[in-house]
């Protein structure tokens, strides 16, 4: 999967068994052939979008009929709470960078500084020789970045609107998603360094970028997921707020950010593949490096492993959130 090369010629033989041998190198490469796939793109796609007609047409059904559904519910809430969204969102953005001298340069800067450092502790000391490492290294962290500041705003989201949430009446998840979205703001500002950095190392934009939209989709539900999990949990813990950050550190060493996956031993890679990160940060760099679509496997382990956690926090939030005002 991806690309390789070699050179046309060499003046250096090649042995085998301590003997020169003469004529031409042959090189077969194994794997799965997804032609197929290529051949019948528009018609998935077209399959796919007709879905997707489907099921709005059955939520402006069951509106007529007087009936809800679930995508009709969340479409409403957050057309009806668009105004109060937007404000959250700018007062987040605002608050973060507030009396900050650069402000939202430090968007830009966050991402560079930390993959200077870690590409001259990792290139310089333990002599990393991943291929095109300033853009792997880039692209993990901008990934971390997105769940870190997502999980860590939303951590507060609840317990620090507690003014606004006794006076008003607002669906409680519009907290922890205003932050989430916040977060994606400024996420989408951080891939202005990436684009830099592709282009000082040279590296190919190929149609394989107009895929990227996708693996950030899966990023946002599960960072959105895991912040509404942790919101909820911490209306009853305070605690969280404290192993939530030995939590996510051991979670970032876990998550293949700065060193290359091969060296995960084969025997723990069925744990590492339970890591929803691993699965985005593994499509992006694919994308981006390789200028190739991975397999279709690959897109339908990262959705699986993104849904589930979004899954577990909508029901941990939605069963605990009549609760919340007992524990404020």
């Amino acid at each position: 999967m991806g690309k390789f090369e070699i050179a046309a010629s060499s003046e250096y033989p090649v042995y085998l068994d301590d003997e020169a041998l003469a004529g031409k190198l042959c090189l077969a490469v194994k794997g799965t052939s997804f032609y197929w796939l290529a051949q019948y793109y528009w018609q998935f796609t077209g399959a796919v979008g007709l879905l997707l007609a489907v099921y709005i047409l059955w939520m402006l059904c069951c509106e007529k009929n007087g009936r809800s559904s679930l995508g009709l519910r969340v479409v409403s809430s957050l057309y009806s709470y668009r105004f109060l969204l937007k404000q959250l969102v700018i007062r987040d953005f605002k608050t973060k960078y507030k009396r900050s001298s650069l402000g939202m340069i430090w968007s830009f800067l966050n991402p560079l500084l930390t993959m200077l450092v870690m590409y001259i502790v990792f290139s310089t000391l333990f002599k990393s020789s991943i291929t095109n490492f300033p853009v792997y290294l880039l692209t993990g962290i901008v990934c971390w970045n997105l769940f870190s500041e997502v999980t860590s705003m939303s951590l507060s989201s609840i317990t620090g609107n507690v003014s606004l949430i006794m006076k008003v009446y607002v669906p409680k998840y519009m907290y922890p998603f205003s932050r989430s979205v916040s977060s994606l703001v400024n996420f989408s500002l951080s891939f202005v360094p990436l684009f830099l950095v592709l282009i000082i190392t040279r590296t190919s934009f190929t149609p394989a970028f107009l895929l990227l939209p996708y693996p950030i989709f899966c990023l946002f539900i599960f960072s959105l997921g895991m912040g509404l999990m942790l919101a909820a949990l911490m209306v009853f813990f305070r605690d969280t707020q404290f192993l939530w950050s030995v939590i996510s550190m051991l979670w970032m060493y876990l998550t293949p950010i700065f060193y290359d996956q091969s060296i995960i031993p084969d025997k723990l890679m069925v744990f590492y593949k339970m890591n929803p990160l691993y699965h985005i940060t593994r499509i992006m760099r694919i994308l981006l490096i390789n200028g190739v679509s991975p397999e279709p496997k690959a897109y339908i382990l990262c959705f699986i492993a993104s849904f589930i956690p979004l899954v577990l926090g909508a029901i941990l939030f939605k069963k605990t959130q009549d609760r919340f005002v007992l524990y404020l």
